[in-house]
């Protein structure tokens, strides 16, 4: 691997220690920020992410900026998500999914969240910092989450951190460099596409949709029951998943 690796014991959150790293400038891009703990891993809109020390993959991958233009900085979530569903698919033949916008999917569990956050230099994208949280041998989680599921449970058998790591950093970079071909490829694995699903909306009011797809900028566009299309920020909408219906 070209990146550096920067392995630490413990920390609140590999982003925010990455992105005191790039504004130091401590190491060149790319590099990479693996936590074997977080005090305070967190996801999407300030929520957090359990994981047991030693027992996954907790990371920042801190990359140049694909050439995009700045609406368009979706795709590089897309792509991100589109390249650790390529590399779990490997290790499991259960369906494997992107649950809009970047979380991972085995059937109806979570296995995995991305936060990803861009700096941007006058009108451009300039640096990506990728978190990474992947559930690999953690059997046991809080009970306030409803729907965690880690590679071990679905494997049953113990996996090689460092080797999902690589991997995982291999395929965002080719996804990356083909950052234009991965619209087709997150929409025909998107999480509950084209099924009536169940939703809540930022006022706790609950509804029924189908999911179409997502636009150009990341929001998502959802059929309503009265034959009406509505996009969606992330914050605007959340899934009723199906053990809690």
């Amino acid at each position: 691997m070209s990146e550096n690796i920067i392995l630490i014991d413990k920390t609140d959150s590999t982003n925010e220690l990455a992105k005191e790293f790039l504004k130091r400038k401590e190491y060149s891009l790319p590099f990479i920020v693996q936590s074997l703990f977080q005090t305070k891993g967190k996801g999407q809109y300030d929520k957090s992410w359990e994981s047991n020390a030693k027992e996954n993959l907790l990371m920042s991958l801190v990359i140049k900026a694909p050439p995009i233009d700045i609406e368009k900085q979706f795709d590089i979530s897309k792509a991100v998500a589109v390249a650790i569903l390529k590399v779990l698919s490997n290790y499991t033949e259960q369906k494997v999914s992107i649950k809009w916008p970047n979380d991972i999917y085995v059937n109806d569990n979570k296995i995995s969240g991305v936060l990803i956050e861009n700096t941007i230099v006058g009108k451009k994208i300039d640096v990506c910092v990728v978190g990474i949280g992947l559930n690999i041998n953690q059997t046991q989680f809080s009970s306030n989450i409803p729907n965690p599921v880690s590679l071990k449970q679905l494997a049953e058998k113990s996996f090689n951190i460092s080797r999902i790591r690589d991997e995982l950093v291999e395929e965002i970079n080719n996804q990356i460099k083909d950052i234009q071909q991965v619209g087709l490829f997150y929409l025909q694995n998107l999480y509950k596409k084209d099924f009536l699903s169940r939703f809540v909306d930022n006022k706790e009011k609950e509804f029924f949709g189908v999911i179409l797809g997502v636009n150009e900028v990341g929001l998502l566009k959802v059929r309503l029951e009265n034959k009406i299309v509505r996009t969606f920020a992330n914050n605007e909408i959340r899934f009723l998943l199906p053990e809690m219906n």
